[in-house]
């Protein structure tokens, strides 16, 4: 439809403002800084979630992303917060430039707002608009700023991959990052945007599964108490999680009410009927 092409648009800008943000910091931060930064996109997700789609943020939501964020704080323990020596400091995978630090991170918040953006747009469009269009949008719109980026920005050029292993490399690159984006979309299009953002946290126990097979690097005891609260923190928010009556079941209910019978009042307005009583 002609007045959902602006949302899927709007998708594509803020979905590479997201990704190019993260890998602008990861030019002058450490991994476990920059990822630690993109776990503010729950919280922001839920906030303007609520503010702008008016969807319920409850307080286990909130509090379950706070604790969620402390479980990842113990796993990536970054060093702006729990400090390293100058000598295991590796200069080689972040800078330490000050100023080239503060530009990163500052890019990297852009990103957050980038990430969020797209929870709630890809929930605003809804089912309206099958996931593989919205993510060909995306695709399409990163083509275009990437390629315009390149034309304006001085000292860039496009390249092409020249060994097997590069080619490796971006094929793999491209195809988890196409069914990243749209199995994102297919879980957002049927749950709560701050509830699906909350799935980021998982990303660290990814990450550490992946350390393990690949590098043969099993966590220490921090790692697997930020694991513990990860989980503790989902499953609690799952467990607690309210009960939403359809509206479709609302308005047969209501209606059913109006003319004065019972019988219709039901789950889905399947017709079981249910017994009138004094409290109905």
């Amino acid at each position: 439809p002609k007045e959902i092409r602006w949302l899927l648009v709007l998708r594509g800008v803020v979905g590479f403002v997201g990704v190019f943000s993260m890998y602008y910091s990861l030019m002058y931060l450490s991994v476990s800084d920059a990822v630690v930064i993109t776990f503010l996109v729950p919280s922001v997700t839920g906030f303007l979630a609520w503010a702008i789609l008016r969807e319920r943020w409850t307080l286990v939501e909130a509090i379950g992303g706070l604790v969620s964020l402390l479980g990842v704080l113990l796993i990536a323990r970054p060093s702006f917060i729990f400090g390293t020596s100058s000598s295991s400091r590796d200069h080689s995978v972040e800078s330490s430039n000050p100023e080239e630090r503060l530009l990163a991170t500052s890019v990297a918040l852009c990103g957050v707002l980038g990430a969020s953006g797209v929870y709630i747009v890809i929930r605003f469009i809804g089912k309206r608009v099958h996931s593989l269009v919205t993510v060909q949008y995306f695709a399409a719109l990163c083509v275009v700023i990437s390629l315009a980026g390149i034309i304006v920005v001085p000292g860039l050029s496009f390249k092409i991959p020249h060994t097997s292993r590069q080619w490796t490399l971006f094929f793999a690159l491209g195809i988890s990052g196409f069914f990243m984006q749209f199995l994102l979309t297919e879980g957002i299009q049927r749950e709560k945007a701050s509830r699906a953002s909350a799935m980021l946290y998982t990303q660290m126990l990814y990450a550490i599964i992946w350390e393990v097979i690949i590098w043969h690097h099993l966590p220490n005891i921090w790692s697997w108490l930020g694991i513990f609260i990860i989980l503790g923190s989902a499953f609690t928010v799952i467990y607690y999680k309210p009960k939403e009556i359809k509206v479709d079941d609302a308005e047969n209910n209501y209606t059913a009410v109006q003319r004065g019978s019972f019988d219709n009042i039901g789950p889905s307005g399947d017709g079981q009927p249910l017994r009138r009583t004094t409290s109905s």
